[in-house]
C-alpha cells in the first residue's frame, strides 16, 4: 500500500539479482517504471521503462518486449508526446502478433484506443474497443479484461453517455469481487462513485466510497487514501459544503506531498481551487478569486515540473479565464495562446480548439465593453466547466430524452458596422425580454471576435455558457454570397477568417441551445462541423431560414449526433 516503501523494495530486489539476462531482471525495471508512474514521476517512469525493453533485447526475452512496449506508449500519453507513444503502441502490437500473444493484442488495442481518444479519433477508437473486448470472450485475464471495461466507461464518458459507463464499471467491479483481482480495485471503485455523483445519485456514489475507505485502511495504504479523500472533496465541493471541503482537500494535498503524488496533489489543488470559486458565487469576495489563482499558480508549477504537457495545457487553459475574470486580459491571451500552441503541436485538437475558443471569448467580451457583468459571470461559469473536465474522469454528462426537448436554434446576420441581427428562432418568443437577452448576449460576443479576431477564427465556437442560463450554446458561421450570385450558402470551415471580413457576403450564425449534459455530444467537433456544413449548403437566401427550417435542421443535427449511441453494437 505504500508507494515509496515499494519503490525502494523493488530497487533492493535489483541490486541483490545476480543475474540480470533473464525476463525476471526485466520485469523488476517494468514494475520500478510502474511505480514511478503511479507516482506520477512520469519522466523516471519512462526512464525505467525504456531500461526493462533494454534488458529484454539483451536477454533475447521478445516475448515480455509487448508489455514493456505498450507500459512505455501509455506514459507518453500522459506525458503528451502522442506521435512517440503511437510508434511503441505500434512495436508492442507487432511483437503480440507474432508470438499469437492473445492476451497482450487485446491490451494494446485498449492502450491505442485511450491514445486516439484522446486525439479526438472517437470512430477508431471504438473500433480497437470492440476488438480487444472480442479477444476477451476467448481468453481468461481478469485484470486485462477489468482494465478493457475502465477504458471502454471513459470512451462512454467521452460520447456523453453515462449509463453505458456505469454498466462497464458495474461489470468491472463484479470481475474483481469473482475473482479476487485487486490490482485495479481502487480504481474502479473511485471510477464508481464519480459516475454516481455525476448522474445524481449521491448516496449510491457513498456506498462505493465507504468501500474504498474499508480497503484504504485494510491495505494501509495512504495513496489510496489520498484517492478517498480526494474523491470525497469532490463530492463535497458539488454539494456546496465549502468549509468541510477545504478541510478535506488540505488533508488530501498534504498527504498527497507526504507520499510524492504530484498527480494528486495537481488535482487536490483545483478542486480545493474550485471550491474558493464556489464561495466566490456566493458572496462575490475578491479574495476567493484570489485564492484560487494562487492553487491555479501551484497546480501549474507541478504540471510544468513532471512535464505533465496534456494537464498543463488545461491548466493554462484554466489560468487564462481566472486572469481574464481579474480584467488581465493581456496576460491571459499570452498564456492562452501558449495552451493552443502546445496543443497543437502535439495533435491535441480538443484543448487547442478550447484555447482558441476561449481567446476568441475574450477579444469578443473585451471589445463590448457596455456591459461587463453578464461577461464575467460567462467567464466564470467556463472556469468552473474547465476546472470539472481536469479533475473528473466522469462529468455530469449524461442526458436523456426530455433534454433533447430543451435544444432549440437561433439564427444572427452579421453587419461589421451595426452588429448582429437576430434572424430566426426556434420555439421561442422574442418578446420576452430575458430570452430575447440572452440570445443577443450570445451573439454580440461572437460576432465582434468575428471582426477583431482574424487568427482564432474558426467555423465552430463553443460549446460556451448561454447567457444567464444553465444552458450551453454551440455556433455555426456560415457566409452568403453577395444577392446578385446564384450560388448556395457557402462553408466557413472552407473560408479563412480574412476572406469571411473582407467579403462584401453577408456572415450569418447558426446557434444550437441545449442543456449542460448534452456537451459531450459536441465532443467531436469535426463530425459537428460537417453535419452543419450539410445542414445548411442547400441555403441561398434568409427567407429560406424559417421557424420550420430551423425545426428540421435542428432535428437532423441532433439525430446524426446521437446515432451511433443507439446503435446495437455499441451496447457493449
Amino acid at each position: 500500500g505504500d508507494v515509496i516503501s515499494a519503490l525502494e523494495n523493488f530497487k533492493t530486489c535489483l541490486k541483490i539479482m545476480p543475474n540480470t539476462r533473464t525476463p525476471a531482471y526485466s520485469n523488476v525495471l517494468n514494475n520500478i517504471a510502474l511505480t514511478y508512474r503511479l507516482q506520477g514521476n512520469l519522466e523516471k517512469a519512462v526512464e525505467y521503462f525504456s531500461k526493462a525493453i533494454e534488458a529484454a533485447k539483451i536477454s533475447g526475452f521478445e516475448w515480455v518486449l509487448s508489455t514493456h512496449e505498450n507500459n512505455l506508449g501509455e506514459t507518453l500519453c500522459l506525458l503528451g508526446e502522442y506521435n512517440q507513444a503511437k510508434e511503441h503502441f505500434k512495436i508492442a502490437m507487432e511483437i503480440a502478433k507474432n508470438h499469437n500473444d492473445l492476451r497482450n493484442i487485446a491490451l494494446v488495442k485498449s492502450s491505442y484506443a485511450q491514445y486516439l481518444i484522446e486525439t479526438g479519433q472517437l470512430d477508431v477508437a471504438y473500433q480497437k474497443l470492440l476488438e480487444a473486448f472480442q479477444i476477451h470472450e476467448k481468453i481468461n485475464d481478469p485484470l486485462s479484461k477489468i482494465i478493457l471495461l475502465l477504458n471502454f466507461a471513459n470512451y462512454w464518458h467521452v460520447k456523453g453517455h453515462l449509463q453505458k459507463a456505469k454498466f462497464n464499471l458495474e461489470d468491472a467491479w463484479r470481475i474483481i469481487k469473482e475473482s479476487g483481482v485487486q490490482e485495479s480495485a481502487i480504481e474502479v471503485l473511485i471510477a464508481l462513485v464519480e459516475v454516481y455523483e455525476s448522474t445524481g445519485n449521491t448516496e449510491k456514489a457513498y456506498e462505493y466510497l465507504l468501500i474504498a475507505h474499508q480497503m484504504a485502511q485494510e491495505r494501509d495504504s495512504d495513496l489510496a487514501r489520498t484517492q478517498v479523500l480526494t474523491q470525497r472533496g469532490l463530492i463535497l465541493v458539488n454539494q456546496k459544503q465549502f468549509h468541510e471541503a477545504e478541510l478535506i482537500l488540505d488533508d488530501a494535498i498534504w498527504l498527497a506531498r507526504r507520499i510524492q503524488h504530484s498527480e494528486l496533489e495537481y488535482k487536490s489543488e483545483i478542486l480545493l481551487s474550485r471550491n474558493y470559486l464556489g464561495q466566490y458565487q456566493q458572496d462575490f469576495n475578491e479574495i476567493y478569486i484570489h485564492k484560487s489563482l494562487e492553487l491555479i499558480t501551484d497546480a501549474k508549477f507541478i504540471a510544468k515540473k513532471q512535464k505533465l504537457i496534456p494537464r498543463y495545457i488545461d491548466i493554462l487553459i484554466i489560468e487564462g479565464m481566472l486572469l481574464t475574470s481579474t480584467n488581465q486580459e493581456e496576460k491571459a491571451k499570452k498564456i492562452l495562446t501558449e495552451a493552443k500552441t502546445l496543443a497543437n503541436e502535439r495533435g491535441m485538437i480538443i484543448q487547442a480548439q478550447t484555447a482558441q475558443d476561449r481567446l476568441l471569448l475574450i477579444l469578443g467580451g473585451t471589445t463590448t465593453k457596455k456591459n461587463q457583468k453578464p461577461f464575467k459571470k460567462m467567464v466564470l461559469s467556463l472556469i468552473l466547466d474547465e476546472i470539472s473536465r481536469a479533475t473528473a474522469t466522469y462529468l455530469e454528462s449524461n442526458f436523456s430524452e426530455g433534454d433533447l426537448d430543451e435544444t432549440f436554434m437561433a439564427v444572427f446576420s452579421m453587419d461589421p458596422e451595426t452588429g448582429p441581427k437576430i434572424l430566426e428562432t426556434e420555439n421561442i418568443d422574442l418578446t420576452d425580454q430575458f430570452w430575447y437577452r440572452q440570445i443577443y448576449q450570445i451573439a454580440s460576443l461572437y460576432s465582434v471576435s468575428l471582426i477583431q479576431s482574424q487568427a482564432y477564427h474558426e467555423g465552430l465556437f463553443g460549446p460556451l455558457p448561454f447567457g444567464e442560463t444553465n444552458l450551453r450554446s454551440i455556433i455555426y458561421t456560415c457566409k452568403f454570397p453577395s444577392s446578385d450570385s446564384p450560388s448556395s450558402i457557402l462553408n466557413s470551415s472552407n473560408l479563412s477568417s480574412q476572406d469571411l471580413i473582407n467579403s462584401e457576403a453577408d456572415i450569418v450564425l447558426f446557434c444550437m441551445v441545449f442543456p449542460m449534459g448534452m456537451i459531450p455530444l459536441f465532443y467531436d467537433r469535426t463530425k459537428v462541423e460537417v453535419i452543419f456544413a450539410k445542414q445548411t449548403k442547400s441555403l441561398t437566401s434568409f427567407s429560406q431560414i424559417t421557424k420550420e427550417f430551423l425545426k428540421i435542421m435542428h432535428e437532423n443535427i441532433i439525430a446524426e449526433i446521437i446515432a451511433d449511441l443507439y446503435d446495437p453494437l455499441t451496447e457493449i
